[in-house]
């Protein structure tokens, strides 16, 4: 049978750029939400803690630039146009003009922005740009990942006050004083991206020179043109420089990217004028179904899919809020499978899937290194106990709320040989992004506005199989899955990437051996929903009745099927699942129904509804005789129902785990508790254990990365910066620490400072670079009548660097110094020997004894005055 679709080409031949955005000023690019009693606006970071420019940011930035270039260029086009006619025009062609569209084109049409009253007229149009988030050099996040540099994760970022000023008055307004989280200046991200379609355009797919002059101009004179990014961007914060380098081509011999000099002469050359923008490439693909093979088997490739970024599986959206799927369904997974393996020659997989004869299961979340399994929805747990477990089809509790509670999103491993049972809980995170209206240039209502996406998180692990019918897979198929895929929503910037690998060579998809149901019946079978069911009754409806599926599974198994009677069929989740209680108190059946919804995403047009057994039900059957291991082996291995080449009408037959009592549950969190506790009851073992991570060989930033070196070194200051603050208040807190660093105690009779030499003191810090002024100061304070002990002790802390020691006694004094047994110094470095450099450094020497002495007077004033009040006496003329 011969079948001819018409669908739109995949991109090819794409060209991959490099961006490097140089942040020369403080930077916000927020997440809308804020710290209560805090932070008001809080940064956006990634999954290292660590702030980045998004995806969605980055674009938008850029396509704003473009369109500011365009504007230009079909202006001037105009201008020469009007003056070669003898008509001086001098207007801009606007969105209409040519270079407009190569701006369409480029980043995509925008649908959003046409008026309620004005339909489109075309479909819309997919970005030919794809435009990654912009991050930290890969050698600093590495260096910054480890669990005790958390302090220079957070030396990366900064908390700025700031008020509203009343224009009235002129004034700070009361009641609006806000504190907003900075990133710091300095740095230096990259980023990468995609340019689709640039070469191959003898074949129809891609541009032609002109086509690769136009898209490269509009791309670096726009880079030109960015010159700010994120929050504040108006009032100083996030300037910045977009810089545009190709990568690599993807076929060798492809055309580079051109300089910008050359393009230039180009457009002059032009006068301007935009060549034409291809239309979207759309062919008539005509596949041949193949003929279904002798072999009954199959062969399958289990593909690992690691998230570098989060992913958006649409469920469903709420208000202006999209909820995200647990599981990466087999339809989404298919079109990127068939579009990989259809590039093998003389191999047609679409063909295959259409055939039943390729299939592509759910990706779930990994549980002990293989794919999970819905939780059976005949497992229940107490309320405030989700690890303890009670399998309702063996076990009636009769402890009141011992199964009151179903699971949710919970995934389980193959059968254990242990007595503990796996689940794991895939991680969903929360992510706000909004539109920004051209005109008012902020978020409104009216243009969407706010809106957020629930994703998986990034670098959760998830697995899937491709399943092809024996003797039908081409060679070198495994290789052909590897690599980097866009998945989901919003997969050309924030979100989607996954890296997959492929756990070795096809393999033979194991026989279902005959298995009983561990019920004394040895003629009841146990079906498990290892994924969402699409079946219809007889007249041609989707159903959910189990009794409908039972006819549908009984025809593929070949045996009459029952479904087992229940005494009590009138019971109901609130959920919409449906659980029969037996005489016995026992669940013999608990299912659930789940609407998938669907979206046409070329024409932005819904699908219809999918409505169907939702996975995780468990039903029970009864039957005349066992099924053959041969059928029962092909319809777990090709699923029932409709739709199976996507994920749906995967089934477990009498699996172990169905039976089984799984007792306590290990869900990853027990552990973690248990540590938390440890770590209350030993806090000095902890902080020798942080103190020996900190001073064990943890990764540095070699020099050769010049641009990740400078910002460590940047980094390393700020968290010595941080470190000095906070450990000058605690020095200065207790009287024996004061005594440590002035010499004298507050209520002491063992010499008198007079606030005159204090007053003289304070001043004298204000001019610690001075070095002669400083020796000067030194040698004037026994004429000026200081203690000979507070002497010895202001010598040593004001200069840098004493004599008879290496160092000054300031980083003893915070726990600094090389020598120090408690020292912290060895955790707050990114580079080899930045300890020592920072030592040296005159300007952070001066700062840190500043902040220290300062604190420490501060703090002698104050427990001065309380001393005198509780005496009775006054602070008079002289301190102790």
């Amino acid at each position: 049978m011969t079948t001819t679709t018409r669908t739109r080409k995949a991109p090819v031949g794409g060209l991959a750029l490099e961006l490097t955005l140089y942040l020369d000023s403080d930077w916000h690019c927020g997440t809308g939400l804020g710290v209560p009693g805090g932070v008001d606006k809080v940064i956006n970071t990634d999954h290292d803690g660590l702030p980045f420019v998004p995806g969605k940011t980055l674009t938008g930035v850029w396509r704003d630039a473009c369109e500011l270039v365009a504007a230009a260029l079909d202006s001037s086009a105009a201008t020469s146009a009007g003056t070669s006619t003898g008509t001086a025009t001098g207007t801009a062609t606007g969105a209409a003009g040519g270079w407009h569209s190569w701006v369409d084109f480029l980043f995509g049409s925008q649908p959003v922005l046409t008026g309620a009253d004005q339909p489109a007229q075309h479909e819309p149009r997919p970005a030919a740009v794809s435009v990654r988030p912009a991050r930290y050099p890969a050698a600093l996040a590495t260096a910054l990942r480890p669990i005790g540099r958390r302090p220079l994760r957070d030396a990366a970022t900064f908390v700025r006050p700031g008020v509203k000023i009343d224009p009235r008055t002129g004034r700070a307004a009361d009641a609006f004083l806000r504190f907003e989280q900075m990133a710091r200046s300095g740095a230096q991200l990259t980023a990468t991206a995609t340019l689709a379609g640039w070469s191959h355009a003898g074949t129809g797919t891609g541009l032609d020179d002109d086509g690769r002059r136009a898209a490269a101009a509009v791309l670096l004179l726009g880079a030109r043109m960015v010159e700010s990014i994120g929050g504040k961007r108006r009032r100083g914060a996030g300037r910045c420089r977009l810089e545009v380098t190709e990568a690599a081509a993807a076929d060798p011999g492809d055309t580079p990217l051109p300089t910008l000099a050359s393009l230039v002469g180009w457009l002059r050359g032009r006068d301007g004028v935009a060549p034409p923008v291809p239309t979207a490439p759309v062919e008539d693909s005509t596949s041949v179904d193949p003929d279904h093979p002798g072999e009954t088997g199959w062969e399958i490739i289990d593909l690992r899919l690691h998230l570098d970024t989060p992913l958006v599986v649409q469920d469903r959206t709420v208000g202006n809020a999209v909820r995200s799927l647990t599981f990466v369904p087999g339809s989404l997974l298919l079109p990127a499978v068939l579009r990989r393996l259809g590039e093998l020659p003389g191999w047609d997989p679409a063909g295959l899937a259409r055939a039943g004869t390729l299939l592509v299961t759910n990706a779930t979340v990994e549980v002990d290194g293989a794919a999970g399994r819905p939780l059976p929805r005949t497992w229940f747990h107490p309320k405030e106990d989700t690890a303890a477990a009670v399998n309702r089809l063996v076990d009636d509790p009769r402890e009141p709320g011992a199964a009151a509670k179903p699971y949710k999103d919970n995934y389980v491993g193959a059968a254990p040989t242990v007595a503990t049972v796996a689940v794991r809980r895939p991680e969903r995170t929360i992510h706000t992004h909004n539109v920004i209206d051209d005109a008012r240039q902020r978020p409104t209502s009216a243009l969407v506005g706010l809106y957020t996406y629930q994703a998986l998180a990034a670098g959760t692990v998830l697995r899937a199989q491709v399943r092809v019918r024996a003797g039908l897979l081409p060679k070198s198929a495994d290789a052909a899955l590897a690599g980097t895929w866009a998945l989901g929503r919003s997969a050309k910037d924030d979100y989607g990437q996954v890296s997959v690998t492929v756990d070795g060579p096809p393999k033979q998809l194991p026989a279902a051996a005959e298995v009983q149901s561990g019920l004394d019946d040895k003629t009841t079978i146990i079906v498990w929903l290892l994924s969402d069911v699409l079946i219809r009754d007889k007249r041609l409806r989707p159903s959910t009745d189990p009794v409908v599926f039972a006819e549908q599974l009984g025809a593929a198994l070949q045996v009459p099927l029952t479904l087992t009677a229940n005494k009590s069929d009138d019971s109901g989740d609130s959920d919409g699942s449906d659980s029969s209680d037996s005489s016995d108190g026992l669940l013999r059946r608990v299912t659930a129904t789940r609407r998938a919804e669907s979206w046409q995403r070329s024409w932005c047009r819904p699908r219809p509804t999918l409505l169907g057994l939702a996975a995780g039900s468990v039903l029970t059957f009864t039957a005349d005789r066992h099924p053959s291991a041969e059928k029962l082996a092909a319809v777990q291995a090709g699923g029932i129902g409709e739709r199976t080449a996507e994920g749906f009408g995967q089934i477990a037959v009498n699996d172990p785990l169905l039976v089984m009592r799984p007792g306590r549950l290990d869900d990853g969190t027990e552990r973690s508790d248990e540590d938390d506790d440890d770590n209350d009851n030993d806090n000095d073992k902890a902080e020798t254990d942080d103190r020996a991570e900190a001073k064990s060989a943890m990764p540095f930033v070699p020099p050769r990365e010049k641009a990740a070196y400078a910002m460590a070194q940047v980094i390393e200051r700020e968290a010595w910066r941080a470190h000095i603050q906070r450990e000058a208040v605690a020095v200065a807190a207790t009287n024996e620490g004061r005594a440590t660093v002035l010499g004298f105690v507050t209520g002491r009779t063992n010499g008198s400072v007079n606030p005159t030499q204090l007053g003289r003191l304070r001043d004298v810090l204000t001019r610690l670079e001075e070095k002669d002024e400083i020796t000067y100061w030194l040698s004037r304070l026994s004429a000026d009548g200081w203690p000979s002990q507070v002497r010895v002790t202001l010598k040593e802390l004001l200069t840098q660097k004493p004599e008879k020691s290496e160092e000054s006694k300031v980083w003893s004094h915070l726990r600094l110094g090389p020598k120090h047994g408690a020292s912290v110094a060895a955790g707050l470095i990114l580079t080899d020997g930045g300890a020592d450099r920072l030592r040296a450094d005159t300007e952070l020497w001066a700062e840190a004894v500043r902040t220290l002495v300062t604190n420490c007077l501060t703090a002698h004033r104050r427990a001065l005055t309380n001393h005198a009040g509780s005496t009775g006496e006054t602070t008079g003329d002289v301190t102790r």
